[in-house]
């Protein structure tokens, strides 16, 4: 399988994260009471050897772990300027984890850990999530992820009993119910397959639909006073038309208990994260692809 210059970025940046960043946190937490330092240890390590793992193995499970581990160091180093002024080695560190923040969220690394499970001659390309989504809700949910955990860990590091033990069960039912938020948002794709195109995506549709590739007649940015059948669920960004010779059914997605109304259209609108390279897959398995 391929794996794109990023990730192998990411594995680098994981692997001297210790080198790093290491120093920083340890001078921050140095006198401080001996269960203190081991929480901040045995936690710091947790999340480097599991980090390390996510990064290492692209699945998609595992780019939520990736994902949601990948902004704890920069956190991290942040907190502990508060208590030590950082040499040289721990501006590294900052430097070091915020770029790691950024690459692990890139598209090219998310599009690798959901191509990890593909099979036969198809190509996943993931698609944007709902703009809402990025402007409070998730930003919010991974603040929960881990603050909590962390937290809740420290507090009973201090001997504060049942403030710790109450953030840590917020925090694992937080976790318990954001791995399966972030999942869903993992298995929205557009897949590339040697018969045409199938959108994969239960926030838009009830199930998968197959689009032939002598059926689209034109793959390509979408005009502005387009028509087509809104499948991008709210996503911002270059938006992708693909248009079809004839009518095709689609199964909008519904309310749980709600009934889904079949809907005949001849074109549809999706946001991949990577509109350029979708098009030149596309074009290269001969699908129709242009400019209206």
């Amino acid at each position: 399988m391929h794996v794109s210059p990023l990730s192998w970025s990411v594995r680098f940046l994981w692997l001297i994260l210790p080198l790093t960043l290491g120093d920083l946190i340890g001078d921050a937490v140095d006198g401080r009471s001996t269960p203190v330092v081991w929480t901040v240890a045995v936690g710091g390590w947790a999340v480097w050897v599991a980090g390390l793992v996510a990064s290492l193995v692209p699945l998609p499970p595992l780019l939520v772990a990736l994902r949601v581990l990948a902004p704890l160091p920069l956190a991290a180093g942040l907190a502990a300027t508060l208590l030590e002024a950082p040499e040289v080695t721990g501006w590294v560190g900052l430097v070091v984890a915020a770029v790691l923040a950024v690459t692990a969220n890139s598209a090219e690394v998310g599009m690798d850990h959901l191509n990890g499970t593909s099979y036969g001659d198809e190509r996943r390309l993931p698609l944007r999530p709902p703009g809402i989504l990025l402007l409070g809700p998730i930003p919010l949910l991974w603040a929960a992820m881990t603050l909590l955990p962390v937290t809740g860990a420290l507090l009973l590091a201090t001997r504060q009993w049942v403030l710790g033990g109450l953030a840590l069960a917020a925090g694992a039912a937080t976790i318990w119910f954001g791995t399966r938020a972030l999942l869903r948002l993992t298995r929205r794709w557009l897949v590339l397959v040697p018969a045409g195109a199938t959108i994969v995506d239960a926030f838009a549709l009830t199930e998968p639909v197959l689009m032939r590739r002598q059926d689209i007649v034109r793959m390509g940015p979408a005009p502005a006073d387009t028509a087509a059948t809104d499948l991008t669920v709210g996503a911002t960004g270059l938006i992708v038309e693909i248009a079809l010779r004839e009518p095709q059914t689609f199964l909008p997605a519904v309310r749980r208990g709600e009934t889904a109304t079949p809907v005949r259209t001849s074109a549809v609108l999706i946001a991949p994260t990577r509109p350029g390279l979708l098009l030149q897959l596309a074009s290269d398995r001969k699908i129709a692809v242009g400019v209206d």
